[in-house]
């Protein structure tokens, strides 16, 4: 959203939001026996504020720096954990190892990435960032955990450690492991 919009139009938007996100847990409870308006709200809600603070991140953040969602979710788990194989990038960033594979062939071909024979298993390889890379995204982190800081310090501590658990508690259920085996 452009910062040149006025708090009358925020407030107007919200509105017609709001007023959306009620017509569609009306209709569902109609089309759909036995659904539950709060269950529609909620994937809604969750859908909503996760896109919006993923665009908050990549637009102001990644992009800027010539990175993409997808390359810096790659180059934060090796940021974080070192020389890694890639399935265990896949698994660790989140997304399917086919996403991951195309992500790892566009960072080797910029040169962010170094290859290297695995010591346990000579068929597979280790991925790790270059200095270059890994000095760029000390600075994307940096600036990524500001923004970051911004959209959770609306809430107090008590209230980011209550939606921290309810998050881990979502991830963590059944349909987040039915999910994990389908990829």
């Amino acid at each position: 959203m452009s910062g040149d919009v006025s708090a009358e139009q925020r407030a107007a938007e919200i509105r017609r939001y709001t007023e959306f996100v009620d017509e569609a847990a009306s209709r569902v409870g109609q089309e759909v026996p036995g659904s539950s308006p709060n269950i529609v709200r909620l994937g809604h809600a969750l859908r909503r504020v996760s896109g919006s603070i993923v665009y908050d991140l990549e637009a102001t953040v990644q992009r800027p720096a010539g990175w993409s969602w997808a390359s810096f979710r790659v180059g934060y788990v090796l940021w974080v954990n070192g020389p890694t194989e890639p399935s265990d990038i896949a698994a660790l960033a989140g997304i399917s190892r086919a996403a991951a594979s195309a992500t790892i062939k566009t960072l080797v071909a910029r040169r962010l990435l170094t290859r290297t024979a695995s010591v346990k298993d000579r068929r597979s390889a280790l991925l790790a960032l270059t200095p270059e890379a890994h000095e760029t995204l000390s600075a994307m982190y940096a600036r990524h955990h500001e923004l970051e800081s911004r959209w959770f310090g609306t809430l107090e501590e008590h209230e980011q450690l209550i939606l921290l658990g309810l998050l881990e508690k979502l991830r963590t259920g059944h349909a987040a492991r039915s999910a994990a085996r389908r990829q």
